[in-house]
């Protein structure tokens, strides 16, 4: 057996790290996972910015093509019937059961529950029947907000003339016309059709007591021709009507025997126990859109019907799930702001458009609403949606104004118009997509063409 010699040099090097090497070695380690986790950071920062662009893309473009499908079919089921110029201008009186929903003559112009935030300050006029009409915001900074008056039933269009008048009864002249209560909804539940009375006799009129009434037909009438409603359209005032409105108690004959009746279509029945709320999109679309807070954002795009959005307390048959409160739909969210203007013809009979004019002056919402020979001039709505991605681009210094990634600080809305909107600087960490669409008003076109 041979030896072998020691040699300490040996055994130490094959031993492992020194403690410097292991320094070095954890030193380059964390160099690398600080430069890892910052190449993450600006990654996950850039994917956050494209993915809220493409939110603020979908929403805004959502919010558009509602929008559209919403004023395009303003004037729907009412514009064609006779009589008081086609009701265009008309004032509104709605009850919902004891309690009116809008309809007086002087301020506050409803007698209901306060509506909810961005509507209540914005709806101080009173309401005529108009297939479209521009709210102006305060300001430029300010999101207008667009009511729509539709129906959506599928006799829209046609319309009854009341032959003769009971003391407690209207007969009309045949019920295959209007199809009042003749339909369920998908789930073959029952459903009231919602039915609006316009009185063509001018010569009737009783000062400002004389309005254009939507009531609800609470039963399917007789089928002879002529046909008769008896106690006719909710006169225990369970869903809408006025007291004494249809029938000859306290007030004989308070229509003329001009009277016309449209179907502006159904809403569903439930009870006080278990309500059954409308779907998004259903019935008549007697509705203001605007943008608010949704209970969860503060830039969505609400909708709220004012003809089925509030319940009073304790009243059969209520659509609502909550008693004396107003229900708004959140349509999307990430929109700031929806600005619109009109598009004018030169007269009435004209179904072009001639000019267009911002929601101020002749064409505030007030004025525009009380004559009606301007509202038979409106032929378009263009509207400007603008919508946020909801998370900001990144921290920058605000000063750099023209830094890449800031929006800019005023958005020109229109073109040519004065209409445009500002962003502050915190707001200009975020990426905004504006929407411009030009919505005809189809129906009030054709009333132009056949006038």
């Amino acid at each position: 057996m041979r030896d072998i010699p020691f040699n300490p040099a040996k055994r130490f090097s094959n031993g492992g790290f020194s403690l410097v090497e292991l320094m070095v070695g954890i030193a380059i380690s964390l160099i690398a996972t600080i430069v890892i986790f910052q190449v993450f950071a600006v990654n996950e920062s850039y994917k956050r910015a494209t993915t809220g662009g493409s939110d603020a893309l979908q929403s805004g473009g959502f919010s558009a093509y509602a929008l559209s499908r919403l004023i395009g079919a303003g004037g729907a089921g009412w514009t064609s019937t006779p009589g008081r110029v086609n009701a265009v201008g008309c004032a509104l009186r709605v009850y919902r059961g004891a309690t009116q929903l809008f309809g007086q003559s002087t301020s506050p112009y409803r007698i209901a529950t306060a509506l909810p935030a961005p509507f209540d300050a914005a709806i101080d006029f009173r309401i005529t029947l108009a297939p479209a009409l521009i709210i102006a915001g305060a300001d430029n900074d300010t999101p207008d907000i667009i009511m729509v008056m539709a129906g959506n039933h599928s006799a829209m269009g046609r319309h009854n003339v009341v032959s003769s008048q009971g003391v407690n009864s209207i007969t009309l002249a045949d019920n295959a016309v209007v199809d009042i209560n003749t339909s369920q909804d998908a789930a073959g539940n029952p459903q009231h059709d919602l039915l609006l009375a316009v009185d063509q006799d001018a010569g009737a009129a009783r000062g400002t007591d004389t309005t254009c009434d939507i009531a609800e037909a609470d039963g399917v009438p007789a089928t002879t021709t002529p046909f008769t409603i008896s106690s006719p359209i909710s006169l225990t005032g369970t869903n809408f009507s006025g007291p004494d409105r249809f029938t000859g108690t306290g007030t004989p004959n308070y229509y003329s025997r001009s009277l016309v009746v449209s179907n502006l279509g159904p809403i569903p029945v439930g009870s006080v126990a278990t309500p059954t709320p409308p779907a998004p999109g259903t019935g008549p679309q007697f509705v203001v859109l605007g943008v608010g807070n949704d209970g969860t954002t503060p830039n969505a795009l609400l909708s709220l019907n004012l003809l089925t959005g509030y319940c009073p307390l304790a009243v059969a048959g209520t659509t609502c799930l909550a008693d004396n409160t107003w229900v708004t739909q959140s349509l999307a969210d990430n929109i700031v702001s929806i600005k619109a203007i009109y598009g004018v013809a030169a007269d009435k009979a004209d179904p072009n458009v001639n000019s267009w004019e911002l929601p101020t002056g002749t064409w505030a919402a007030s004025t525009l609403s009380a004559s009606h020979d301007n509202l038979l001039r409106v032929r378009a709505i263009r509207l400007s949606v603008i919508a946020r991605n909801a998370q900001p681009e990144k921290t920058a210094d605000t000063s750099s104004a023209g830094e890449v990634g800031f929006s800019p600080a005023t958005f020109t809305l229109f073109g040519g118009t004065a209409a445009s909107m500002t962003v502050t600087n915190p707001d200009r960490h975020y990426r905004y997509k504006v929407f411009d669409i030009t919505i005809p008003l189809r129906n009030m076109v054709l009333l132009s063409q056949n006038s």
